[in-house]
């Protein structure tokens, strides 16, 4: 429980730990939380919506209810970051995975993956870079983890200070440093200019969350790609752990290997995020953080109404189109999968093809760096 406004609020479900581990941690914490590498001296805070409790939420009696109040975003993370040396190569940012052999994607789940793609690169333009992964075992040589990796000025904000006279992370940073939405060329090009004169002795302040519309962490799902589209992000990510990553990419001179491998990476930070409304197995979350006694803790604390269950089909009807979700008869409470009443005639592939059109429609109609800009 934490305290604003003199009052005790509920920090939620949400986990978190550097890598190596320093130890668990929640989100909406009132504090940042401080880290050291030999790379970088760090503090992170990570803030989320209770999208779990919709009471909770509509009251606005939750850690940073004020911040989020008139806004569109669902999460946000905040990173400084004093570097001890300055980038040898190009810094990149983003979300790794583990991957999990003998997993296969649907073709509802890799369409899904097609339109949440298409859905980032209108947000943010071009210049990621996305990776499905080596699975080990067949891989020759080193492997690449599942990934999705943008460039730093895929970031949604900016703040360039002296040493000292940084923020607060838990404070209002209205206004401070540069801000995407205000103009992306250029901000792009402050981005790379700060980028080109790094200065240890500077505290650089970076603020995400443009793609947090179409990522519902707390519940683990993807969400809002179209009116009433939900969809459990394990189908996408396998075990329920992201890390999220920043990471020194060395420049490969002889282009020999594109692919963001170790030997190419040093990380300024690596940080792990589960859910614990959805964790992930016992034996990740040990590997994670080092610890049996606190991967049980972690998993003790999964409310009764996360345990899978069984769960009649609920139908909820979009409005645009005869869309519709059901839960799967076994599954939990979040587990939920895209379906139609076409599947009963047998004509799966028509309406797929139907929804993958009006996704086309959707992402083409809209602008994304406006409307998500909050």
């Amino acid at each position: 429980m934490i305290k604003e406004d003199g009052q005790e609020q509920e920090q939620g479900p949400l986990r978190w730990s550097f890598l190596p581990s320093t130890g668990e941690f929640r989100a909406n914490s009132s504090d940042a939380v401080a880290s050291e590498n030999q790379l970088a001296s760090l503090k992170f805070l990570v803030m989320h919506r209770p999208t779990h409790d919709s009471v909770m939420e509509a009251a606005g009696t939750y850690p940073y209810s004020s911040h989020f109040a008139g806004r569109r975003r669902t999460w946000e993370v905040r990173v400084q970051v004093r570097f001890k040396s300055k980038p040898k190569g190009k810094v990149c940012f983003g979300l790794e995975m583990e991957f999990q052999p003998g997993q296969g994607k649907s073709l509802g789940v890799k369409q899904v993956q097609w339109m949440l793609l298409r859905a980032i690169r209108a947000a943010i333009g071009d210049g990621f870079y996305h990776s499905s992964g080596d699975d080990p075992s067949t891989t020759i040589g080193e492997v690449e983890p599942p990934s999705f990796i943008m460039p730093l000025w895929a970031v949604d904000q900016f703040i360039v200070s002296e040493g000292g006279e940084e923020p607060d992370l838990s404070s209002d940073l209205q206004g401070l440093g540069h801000l995407r939405a205000n103009g992306t060329r250029e901000y792009i090009d402050a981005m790379n200019s700060t980028m080109e004169d790094v200065s240890c002795e500077k505290v650089y302040t970076f603020c995400f969350w443009c793609v947090s519309p179409f990522v519902d962490v707390i519940n683990w799902e993807l969400k809002g790609l179209w009116p009433g589209f939900r969809m459990d992000a394990a189908k996408l990510s396998g075990e329920p752990l992201l890390y999220v990553v920043a990471y020194d990419l060395a420049y490969d001179q002889e282009k020999r290997c594109s692919r963001h491998v170790d030997s190419r990476k040093d990380y300024f930070f690596k940080v792990a995020l589960w859910s614990a409304l959805k964790p992930p197995s016992s034996e990740l979350l040990k590997a994670t953080l080092g610890c049996i006694e606190k991967a049980s803790a972690s998993i003790a604390a999964l409310p009764e109404t996360a345990e899978t269950e069984e769960l009649e089909a609920l139908l909820v009807h979009s409005n645009s189109e005869q869309t519709s979700i059901k839960r799967i008869e076994v599954c939990s409470p979040r587990n939920v999968v895209l379906t139609s009443s076409l599947e009963s005639d047998g004509v799966e592939a028509d309406w797929a093809a139907k929804q993958l059109h009006f996704m086309r429609q959707l992402i083409n109609s809209t602008c994304f760096t406006c409307d998500f800009a909050c």
